[in-house]
């Protein structure tokens, strides 16, 4: 696990945010990161595109202009980055799961109740 400093971007989707993150030695990079521990299935009811769609609305209405953020980074074992996001303290994707607008992945469980 790597610790970064980033700056939000954009939402691509629901579990997904593009970031800038600060490498060192002044060198930054844009990367399209998901959120660890979180998962939306392949193919998504009705009800869990509209929880989506919500999710999205609450990533970019938080991390919309909040300077710098931390991301700790992880790979998964097919390859895929995944960061936890966090402002302060404050951990972002354990409040989206808390909020019940993703839920937790089997690969990493957050532990909190479905």
């Amino acid at each position: 696990m790597h610790e970064y400093k980033a700056q939000f971007m954009q939402v691509i989707d629901d579990d997904t945010l593009l970031l800038y993150v600060d490498l060192g030695f002044y060198i930054w990079t844009m990367v399209a990161l998901r959120l660890s521990g979180l998962d939306m299935p392949q193919d998504p009811t009705p009800f869990e595109v509209k929880r989506a769609e919500k999710a999205v609305l609450w990533l970019d209405s938080k991390l919309d202009g909040t300077g710098h953020i931390h991301i700790k980074t992880s790979q998964l074992p097919c390859g895929t980055l995944t960061a936890d996001i966090m402002i302060g303290d404050y951990n972002v994707n354990l409040e989206l799961e808390r909020l019940g607008l993703l839920r937790g992945s089997s690969a990493k469980p957050l532990g909190l109740a479905h």
